[in-house]
């Protein structure tokens, strides 16, 4: 097995673990940190091979990067709605028992 494809092996076995921890909806995002400073350790390391299937495997990680913060960013738009939605039925409340 090549360098190449044992790091594209490790940087599969981070993604998953990663992909597992998101799942949850509670999710340790120390865990995840931790997580993503693996995948970035290894994508940091010096190229063995500069070919074509190393760009490749730059790509599909950078892909999977940039889908998992998609992913991340539309969860945080969702709690920032639900919490001026609460927020705002708060306040609504306040208001209520202040004027009765």
């Amino acid at each position: 097995m090549s360098e190449l494809q044992q790091r594209a092996e490790s940087a599969a076995t981070i993604r998953l673990q990663a992909e597992q921890l998101v799942d949850d909806p509670a999710y340790s995002t120390e865990q995840l940190g931790q997580l993503l400073q693996q995948l970035q350790q290894l994508l940091q390391l010096p190229a063995v091979e500069p070919t074509a299937d190393y760009a490749t495997y730059l790509q599909h990680n950078l892909d999977w990067l940039q889908a998992l913060m998609a992913k991340m960013t539309t969860e945080k738009e969702a709690i920032a709605t639900t919490m001026l939605e609460l927020q705002k039925g708060k306040k609504a409340k306040r208001s209520y028992g202040q004027n009765n």
